[in-house]
Formats: structure tokens, C-alpha cells, sequence
């Protein structure tokens, strides 16, 4: 994951800025909106959650709480975010088949 996002970035001309360790050994990710919007996206499709977390008080004040000043998503943005991942990686599902029959085929 941590890979794909900092490919996604990259294509975008962000910075990835790396990884740092934390104390006890964890990675630790630099913040982007992107990423977070992106994290959030997959945890919804993931986990099959409800795209109006991001609307649940509880949520927003954990998130106000681990990095203040942070602004969430709409439900619809949430959507169309997992939508156009759908979109994207659906195009290499389909080229994996594609190379995949061609190579069978053989």
C-alpha cells in the first residue's frame, strides 16, 4: 500500500518524502491530503464501510486530535475517490488478463 501511494504521489510531482521510524521501530508516513483521502477511500471499500464516516463526529474529533487543522472529505468526494480507483486499477486487471492469454496461448 505504502508502495502504490507513493507511486500515486510521484505521478502527481508530490514528494514522497520516505518513511522516518519511529521509537519503537514503526514506520511512520508523511501526511499529504492526497494520501489520507486515499487511505480513507480504500478503508471504506476495504472494510465495507459507510462512505458518511467521515461525517461521524466521533471520527472527525479523533482525526482533529491526532493532526489538528486536518480537512476531511465529503461523503461524495469519499465516492468518487473509490470510484476512480475502481476505474484505474480495473484498467490493469484487464492488461494482466490480456498479457495473461496472450501468453497461454502461446
Amino acid at each position: 500500500l505504502v508502495r502504490t501511494m507513493n507511486i500515486c504521489l510521484e505521478a502527481q510531482g508530490l514528494t514522497t518524502g520516505g518513511t522516518s521510524r519511529m521509537d519503537d521501530g514503526s514506520a511512520t508516513i508523511p501526511y499529504s491530503q492526497a494520501a489520507h483521502r486515499a487511505l480513507i477511500a480504500l478503508r471504506c471499500a476495504k472494510n465495507s464501510r459507510p462512505f458518511n464516516i467521515v461525517d461521524d463526529e466521533d471520527y472527525r474529533t479523533e482525526v482533529q486530535m491526532l493532526r489538528p487543522g486536518t480537512t476531511l472529505p465529503r461523503p461524495k468526494t469519499v465516492s468518487r475517490d473509490i470510484n476512480s480507483i475502481y476505474l484505474e486499477l480495473s484498467q490493469h486487471v484487464r492488461q494482466y488478463f490480456i498479457v495473461s492469454l496472450i501468453i497461454y496461448s502461446i
